[in-house]
């Protein structure tokens, strides 16, 4: 890839991973058609309760009052059509609007365990479903439930190291997250990516599972490994911040 379109490909992707993207409400279990509207507004109630207690969505709907009004919009769209669509789009919203600002200025330490949550959660995903891992490197988990037990602990250990963030970094002020184009080009010269792989990076869309894969596995152990520590966060909020404006 040439240097003078490396920018715009890495901006225009969307791969970065993003578990910002909340989906503990894509259950399925309230989207029972022909409900009454009482029936509906407990089903409702009663999923909200769930969500109240599940890692990082929890503390964010606790925290915003007007959030849980918001989210509970979106699911009576939801039961009126029939879809899971808004609030899934919602709860993302949400999560990356409210709870982004503060795992940014997280100590260092909570932004590298994230990472390393993460990167559990792909490197068992590639061994056990190419497919899986793919999604959760583009675009997140859409479906918990679908998940089995161990995959299931590995996806709450990411939320429960970005729920750990969020609260860290709660009330500090803002930092810059952006680097540069030159340092995107020496980073990923730095990690030893090739032209193939940034194409992959570029445009998932057109790689297929085992590509998307090992370019995720790729990004997220190279950081660690080939990466001086304390240089590591800068980075690695950098990317969580192309995620969460996507």
């Amino acid at each position: 890839m040439s240097s003078g379109n490396f920018w715009e490909e890495i901006r225009k992707t969307v791969v970065f991973v993003t578990p910002i993207v909340v989906v503990a409400i894509a259950s399925g279990h309230l989207m029972q058609w022909g409900l009454s509207e009482y029936r509906k507004a407990k089903r409702i109630e009663t999923e909200i309760t769930k969500l109240h207690a599940a890692p990082l969505i929890g503390v964010i709907l606790r925290d915003n009052p007007s959030a849980v009004k918001a989210l509970k919009e979106a699911m009576n769209g939801d039961v009126d059509n029939k879809t899971t669509d808004k609030s899934r789009i919602k709860a993302s919203e949400l999560a990356k609007t409210l709870a982004w600002p503060s795992i940014a200025v997280a100590q260092n330490e909570k932004i590298i365990a994230i990472w390393k949550a993460q990167y559990a959660l792909l490197a068992h995903f590639e061994k056990m479903d190419l497919k899986l891992c793919r999604d959760f490197f583009e675009s997140g988990i859409r479906d918990v439930n679908a998940l089995d037990p161990s995959s299931k602990e590995l996806f709450n250990a990411v939320l429960r190291q970005l729920e750990a963030g969020y609260l860290d970094g709660k009330g500090k002020p803002a930092e810059s997250t952006t680097l540069s184009q030159q340092d995107w080009a020496e980073l990923f010269s730095a990690l030893g990516f090739t032209e193939a792989e940034m194409k992959v990076l570029a445009e998932t869309s057109r790689s297929d599972d085992r590509e998307v894969c090992d370019v995720g596995l790729k990004l997220h152990d190279s950081i660690l490994t080939k990466i001086a520590i304390e240089r590591q966060p800068r980075i690695m909020r950098a990317i969580f911040a192309l995620a969460s404006s996507s």
